[in-house]
């Protein structure tokens, strides 16, 4: 970072992308939360990939260390306030930036999740139709209705990722209030994501 900093702020400009990169893989090993000393080295990694993108106008790396936040409050801090706070940032930035389509799927998905977690499931089940209306470019009020063909050009392990994640955000709920109908959701989407891995797993290209 000091050598960076003896740059031009064109030059900072345009490598910036280098100096964000080398600070979130400084962090990126840091995982040993019960360590008080690698959780405060972790958060400052983080906060301070944030500050650079910032002032390097970096909006994508924002989005980036958006993201690496939330996983930090919800797994060091368990602060589910400051993650859904960052998980918000990260998806403006991702409407700002038009971003690749399984992006905010992911964002979205993760926000669903900490909201289940938070006891708001009905917020966080309309963060599942969001992503299917996403998909299927039309409004949804039924989760069913997406179906493997509807993955005919998107057989990628990104969106097998965000298919496991909708189960899962079903699987808790149910795991909660035993109810039938969510339990029936969780299988549905396991099934898909299981079907489009068999699909990836086929193109070879893992």
């Amino acid at each position: 970072q000091h050598y960076f900093s003896q740059m031009n702020i064109a030059d900072q400009h345009r490598f910036s992308a280098y100096l964000l990169t080398s600070i979130s893989h400084a962090a990126a090993p840091l995982v040993d939360y019960d360590d008080p000393i690698e959780r405060k080295k972790k958060k400052q990694y983080l906060n301070l990939g944030m500050q650079e993108s910032i002032r390097l106008n970096d909006r994508y790396n924002q989005m980036i260390f958006h993201s690496r936040l939330v996983s930090y409050y919800l797994d060091a801090e368990d602060n589910k306030d400051q993650a859904v706070m960052h998980l918000d940032q990260a998806i403006q930035i991702g409407h700002d930036m038009d971003i690749r389509e399984f992006n905010p799927l992911n964002l979205y998905l993760k926000k669903g999740d900490v909201l289940q977690k938070q006891g708001k499931f009905p917020e966080a089940e309309r963060l599942v139709f969001k992503c299917i209306s996403i998909l299927l470019d039309r409004d949804v009020d039924d989760p069913t209705i997406l179906q493997i063909d509807d993955f005919a050009q998107r057989n990628d392990i990104y969106y097998v990722n965000a298919l496991l994640q909708a189960a899962n955000l079903y699987k808790n709920e149910y795991a909660e209030n035993q109810r039938l109908k969510h339990g029936r959701l969780a299988r549905h989407f396991y099934h898909l994501s299981a079907q489009l891995f068999h699909i990836y797993y086929q193109k070879g290209t893992y």
